[in-house]
């Protein structure tokens, strides 16, 4: 008989029904997510950025024409402003908006802002309306972006995002002295990064995610000293990481994943201490992780997966105490995991997979007492797996594809534990049924009830041909 009198039959039917019963309440109340993913553990950056966009552009686009927010009887100070609209508007097939009765300031996606006087006031009763802001975001816009909105001077926002947008950026955008919040992500851009970006001296945050630029990142963007965000991900960039990228002192967010970038990230990269989110991800990168990016200290963001980065782990990464995600996997690493890295107090998930790591899993990592996810499989990591691994909430333990040896039955409580191809022992029926009710408390949500079922039954069905 393999049940010890600590483990008694009656607990494992008790186990059974309480099992199910979370199972069919956690299906009806919890949506199904999957936390685990690259993307998804990112996903709330982009999120709240635009959140506010969004809110802003519902305003904007469904203004009412019958309700002006400008008299009527406005002049503008020439006619220069309206021209330029109507010739944004008809190139980009919106004709219909253009009212010839009322103010181009009050046509949908234009904001205007009257000029400033010398004592800090604005002037609500001039005739100097300009325009500011020209928000004309996810229209299924099909054409190429006219160069005449250089010709906006005063723009300080232009958000054009998720349009099905071609052609290149136009140079004339360098016109744009004002601008500080430039949005083309999501559409089907080509060519190059115009080096005339680097002109905006005033530009907070540049957005060219996800389109089909090619050329290299241009040096001279290394010259706007009051970006905050910069996001090139997912293009067909090539060339190096300019090191004119550590000027950038006020830098929030570098993205400059998903492109064909090679080179070695630049120790320069070390300056930016204001950087909360590092995206360098599916890159050609090679070389050795700088140990200045253990001056990151702000970063809660470290994504350098999928590149070609080899060299030891550097210590100095154990620094970044505020990381929530570092995803390091898919490189040729050499050496050990530090030890250091046992001080991510809030780190939530840790990918160093796929990285031809070798050596013991660090007793400190059990320190980690966020961590949820965390994956260490495909290395040649040796030795046992710490008692210390219990401590952490782990919800997710890769840790297959290595020569781990010892028992293994202390990590029996983790609900996805995948350590196949490895010397382990522990793998009895006890923990087989610890981890299926594991999963029965935290997958449910990814379950059917009925699925959710059969999985508690097939393991109570083994659990009584055992005992029999």
């Amino acid at each position: 008989m393999l049940f010890s009198t600590s483990r008694p039959p009656i607990l494992f039917s008790t186990f059974f029904l309480w099992g199910y019963i979370n199972l069919v309440h956690a299906q009806e109340t919890l949506s199904s997510v999957d936390i685990h993913h690259h993307d998804s553990i990112d996903l709330s950056f982009f999120q709240m950025e635009r959140l506010h966009y969004e809110s802003k552009r519902k305003e904007i686009l469904n203004r009412k024409n019958s309700e002006p927010l400008i008299p009527s009887n406005i002049d503008d100070i020439t006619m220069r402003q309206r021209d330029v609209l109507e010739k944004i508007y008809n190139e980009f097939e919106l004709s219909f908006w253009i009212q010839e009765e009322l103010h181009e300031c009050n046509w949908r996606g234009v904001v205007c802002e009257p000029p400033t006087m010398t004592n800090g006031t604005t002037n609500n009763t001039s005739d100097q309306w300009f325009v500011e802001k020209l928000h004309l975001a996810q229209l299924g816009l099909s054409s190429t972006i006219p160069s005449e909105i250089g010709l906006l001077s005063n723009l300080v926002d232009l958000d054009l995002f998720s349009n099905n947008l071609v052609g290149s950026i136009p140079s004339e955008f360098g016109n744009l002295s004002n601008l500080e919040i430039l949005w083309l992500g999501r559409n089907k851009l080509t060519a190059s990064i115009p080096s005339q970006l680097g002109q905006l001296h005033r530009l907070e945050k540049l957005y060219l995610f996800t389109n089909d630029l090619s050329g290299t990142i241009p040096a001279e963007l290394g010259t706007l000293h009051d970006i905050q965000s910069l996001s090139l991900t997912n293009n067909n960039l090539n060339g190096t990481i300019p090191a004119d990228i550590g000027l950038l002192i006020g830098l929030k967010e570098l993205s400059v994943g998903g492109n064909s970038i090679s080179g070695s990230i630049p120790s320069e990269t070390g300056r930016l201490r204001n950087l909360t989110a590092l995206r360098l991800d599916r890159n050609n990168l090679n070389g050795t992780l700088p140990s200045e990016l253990g001056m990151l200290t702000r970063t809660t963001l470290l994504k350098l997966w999928n590149n070609d980065l080899s060299g030891p782990l550097p210590s100095e990464i154990g620094n970044l105490v505020k990381l929530r995600s570092m995803m390091l996997d898919g490189n040729r690493f050499t050496g050990t995991i530090p030890i250091t890295y046992g001080s991510f107090s809030e780190l939530f998930a840790l990918y160093l997979n796929n990285s031809n790591l070798e050596g013991p899993i660090p007793s400190e990592l059990g320190l980690l007492n966020s961590l949820d996810t965390m994956h260490l499989d495909n290395n040649v990591l040796t030795g046992t797996i710490p008692f210390e691994l219990e401590n952490p909430p782990l919800h997710t333990l890769h840790i297959s594809e290595n020569k781990l040896t010892g028992d293994m039955r202390h990590m029996c409580h983790v609900p996805i534990f995948c350590y196949d191809t490895n010397e382990l022992t522990g793998d009895d029926i006890f923990c087989k049924a610890e981890r299926a009710f594991a999963r029965g408390e935290v997958l449910g949500i990814q379950l059917r009830p009925s699925e959710a079922l059969a999985q508690i039954l097939s393991t109570f069905l083994l659990l009584m041909e055992d005992l029999l």
